[in-house]
């Protein structure tokens, strides 16, 4: 029963101390500093780890068993091995996922095209964005997606080399160079493996699930302001989403639009950025959300240290 009743209110307080992050978002106007932000609020649960620590500890003391009864006994080492279950599972499931990905993409048809790495090449170059490998496959549906994760590949289906005219293309292209540049394939890696391994609580779904609609939007600015031509990537956008409305989207890979995305908002905001005006919040604003947001870290360390010292206790 301690065990449940410690664990329980240290998710308790991050649940509460996650939602007051989650509400300061609006002080930041920066992409890079909102993803820290959600990275916090999906990072945060790890504290109670150190609780789980304690409980382990606490049901391997043979005085602390011997004065419980045995459904007490039961009832914490049953929370122990779901809690504990959770996280190996989700590690599990998200090694799982990078080797049925590395998997499907061994068994594509690889076309060459020197032309297109060197136009990749010569992006990079020109940005100074990592070098970066293009694998051209042939496929009748958009596709345009990084996989892997110490050497990102950039996969690219000839239907894009078909419907896309060449600033459209470059525009893709560039958006996939901004996504490594940005390492976002191994932050929503971590992103959707804290998600899953704390899918009990609401809070890191909705911070994975902004943190994953924000690094689209961030990728599309920054692809905008390299090119100087945001209505190209809006044309690609909805050339995308048009081939996609009769057909049934890939349940294994994430293509330039994610599954059930609105490509309204995307094309709304690239095709009035020349007319963007919208100025960043005052620094006080910004100074107030970090310090909230320090303190609720160290305000979720020193909960779980005091829960943990009362477990060992007995």
């Amino acid at each position: 029963m301690h065990i449940l009743l410690y664990l329980s209110g240290m998710l308790l307080v991050i649940l509460l101390g996650s939602v007051l992050v989650l509400r300061l978002l609006r002080l930041f106007s920066d992409w890079s500093q909102r993803q820290l932000m959600h990275l916090l609020v999906l990072i945060t649960p790890l504290v109670s780890l150190i609780v789980l620590m304690g409980g382990l500890q606490h049901v391997l003391d043979q005085e602390c068993v011997s004065n419980a009864s045995a459904w007490d006994a039961t009832l914490d080492i049953t929370v122990l091995l779901l809690v504990g279950s959770t996280l190996v599972g989700a590690l599990v499931l998200g090694l799982g996922r990078l080797v049925l990905m590395k998997r499907v993409m061994k068994q594509q048809e690889v076309i060459a095209a020197p032309d297109l790495q060197a136009l990749v090449d010569h992006f990079a170059h020109q940005r100074g964005f990592p070098q970066l490998c293009l694998h051209l496959v042939r496929a009748d549906r958009p596709l345009a997606l990084l996989y892997g994760i110490r050497r990102p590949t950039m996969l690219l289906s000839t239907w894009m080399i078909d419907h896309l005219d060449r600033q459209e293309l470059e525009a893709v292209l560039m958006h996939e160079l901004v996504h490594v540049r940005r390492r976002d394939y191994l932050l929503n890696w971590v992103a959707l493996l804290l998600r899953d391994a704390f899918f009990y609580l609401p809070t890191s779904r909705i911070a994975y699930r902004q943190l994953h609609r924000e690094k689209e939007l961030a990728s599309d600015d920054l692809v905008a302001q390299a090119t100087k031509r945001p209505l190209a990537l809006a044309s690609a956008l909805t050339k995308v989403w048009l081939s996609r409305v009769d057909d049934a989207p890939s349940k294994i890979v994430q293509t330039l639009l994610s599954r059930g995305e609105s490509i309204a908002d995307r094309v709304d905001r690239l095709l009035g950025m020349r007319n963007q005006t919208a100025g960043k919040p005052p620094l006080y604003f910004f100074s107030l959300g970090v310090g909230t947001s320090i303190s609720v870290v160290v305000m979720d360390i020193v909960v779980s240290l005091a829960f943990t010292a009362a477990l060992l206790n007995c």
